[in-house]
């Protein structure tokens, strides 16, 4: 049997990207013959799967499988050995071993446990625990390589089996970049450990004080123990870090009830120093959805292209005829010094031509050629776009 299934593999030193394709093809044929021995002999189909897998994942490997072709054929006869074995008379122990030989030798997480779970049973689910456990331990004392899977199997068997404590002691034993806390963190809070999810992320922060993904994450459970005074220094360290809408915002829920106080006292930082630009404090009007406001400062004012073309869509329903303004007023600011591409340009007038309509876009799109006959390439492009007629 395992000749026979060798023989339809092969023996591939390097598959590149063409042959992967081909290769997959021959994998037709081998799960053909697989498929119509399962219903009659399902323990000899779960052992020719078993031993192909093996050979497989060696193979994919050496394979620069880019299209997916042979990873696709190795996941239908992982599914075919998990109905083979679901069907098959091996006892439960042994097809825990067989999984987790599987399992090491598959470094793409193709063998998914819980297709074997019916096969299992709980004394089978109680064995392959134990044998994952100890090759954990295993590797932990040196005395086999370390694989990558195995803590991953682990913490899927941790999840899977409900032992929520082992799986976060998994996890806080190694803790050397703050991803490695974002996961923990997100392990408590999935499964409703709030004061835990709470006490890592004040470690995290301590252990990465200048990571905003932790900060990120501290701020709301901060809020929601009910500790909004410490979550609002830490929004406000953020905003000043990377003013923004974004940042802007999550210092306003950090605020509640003392929004007004930090409202004034945003606006006023986003007035000074290096960053006292219109198009900042215009961005965040517009992000609170004060509108009137980011108007009023971007006609009194010259204002950044980005923060225009954010009010102009913002406005675009209620103000189309100012929205026309602000996308004129880019236009205006970037065509002059623009050469060879124009794409931004373009989009822009596109834009234009849904809040003006057809004929003032058209007629503001031949202003535009005729001011800059020397950009040939701009003028081609507004033809090519129906801007102008061609």
């Amino acid at each position: 049997l395992r000749k026979a299934v060798s023989g339809m593999l092969g023996s591939p030193r390097w598959l590149d990207w063409r042959a992967s394709n081909v290769y997959a093809l021959r994998l037709d044929t081998l799960l053909r013959w697989l498929e119509g021995l399962r219903a009659e002999q399902p323990a000899i189909t779960a052992e020719a799967c078993h031993h192909a897998l093996l050979r497989l994942f060696v193979i994919y490997g050496r394979s620069d499988d880019s299209d997916g072709a042979i990873g696709d054929r190795i996941c239908l006869l992982a599914q075919l050995h998990a109905d083979a074995r679901t069907h098959g008379a091996s006892s439960p122990e042994q097809l825990a071993a067989a999984l987790l030989k599987l399992q090491l030798a598959d470094q793409w997480g193709m063998i998914a446990l819980p297709a074997y779970v019916p096969a299992l049973g709980e004394t089978g689910m109680a064995h392959y625990g134990n044998l994952l456990e100890q090759q954990w331990v295993r590797e932990q004392a040196g005395t086999q390589p370390a694989q990558v899977s195995v803590r991953r199997l682990l913490e899927d068997w941790y999840t899977g089996s409900g032992q929520i404590d082992r799986l976060i002691e998994l996890q806080s034993a190694s803790l050397s970049r703050a991803s490695d806390f974002l996961r923990l963190i997100d392990t408590c809070r999935r499964h409703d450990r709030a004061r835990q999810a709470l006490q890592w992320a004040e470690r995290a922060a301590k252990a990465f004080p200048d990571d905003n993904r932790v900060l990120d994450v501290l701020a709301p459970l901060l809020l929601e123990a009910g500790f909004a005074e410490e979550a609002l220094p830490i929004r406000w360290r953020q905003f000043q870090r990377s003013a923004g809408a974004d940042t802007y915002l999550a210092l306003r829920a950090a605020a509640e009830d003392a929004w007004p106080q930090w409202r004034t006292r945003a606006l006023a930082w986003a007035q000074e120093g290096e960053q006292g630009v219109i198009g900042l404090r215009v961005e965040l009007l517009v992000a609170e959805q004060s509108l009137g406001e980011a108007l009023a400062l971007a006609r009194q004012h010259k204002c950044e292209a980005g923060a225009l073309i954010t009010l102009a869509r913002a406005i675009e329903r209620d103000h189309p005829e100012q929205a026309a303004v602000f996308y004129r007023r880019v236009i205006e600011a970037i065509l002059p010094t623009r050469t060879g591409r124009y794409d931004d340009v373009i989009s822009l007038l596109k834009t234009l031509r849904r809040v003006m309509g057809d004929a003032a876009a058209q007629a503001y799109a031949s202003q535009l050629r005729d001011r800059f006959p020397a950009k040939r390439r701009f003028t081609d492009d507004l033809a090519r776009a129906g801007l102008i007629p061609s």
